[in-house]
């Protein structure tokens, strides 16, 4: 995690489950920052299953929506995250962010192949 200018920083992979097929398909990632004191939860360490349940409770449903549409995720946004644990994103979140929420969360998102 990488904190800065009253933000957290974390960087994910996203993988969609598709019914019928035995493994999600990764549909690429996103660096999410996060106002500082709004998410303890995000501040914290979890499991692979735990990180899903805490991105899926803080991300606002227009959030996932704009995710969705970045990465070509299919209709029921029925995807997994996976933290990134190589901090290679400190250049990335010293950008504008691609995208801002209207509760204050700062997105860049890396669809697969770009």
């Amino acid at each position: 995690m990488l904190i800065d200018s009253g933000f957290n920083y974390r960087r994910f992979a996203v993988l969609e489950v598709m019914p019928g097929f035995a493994r999600p398909e990764k549909r690429g990632n996103f660096v999410i920052g996060v106002p500082e004191d709004t998410a303890p939860e995000f501040l914290e360490n979890h499991t692979y299953d735990e990180w899903n349940l805490v991105l899926h409770q803080l991300l606002h449903p227009d959030e996932k929506l704009h995710l969705m549409r970045q990465l070509d995720l299919a209709l029921r946004f029925n995807a997994e995250f996976v933290l990134w644990t190589i901090l290679d994103y400190r250049e990335i979140v010293s950008t504008e962010p691609m995208w801002e929420s209207p509760g204050g969360n700062k997105f860049w998102v890396y669809p697969l192949g770009s």
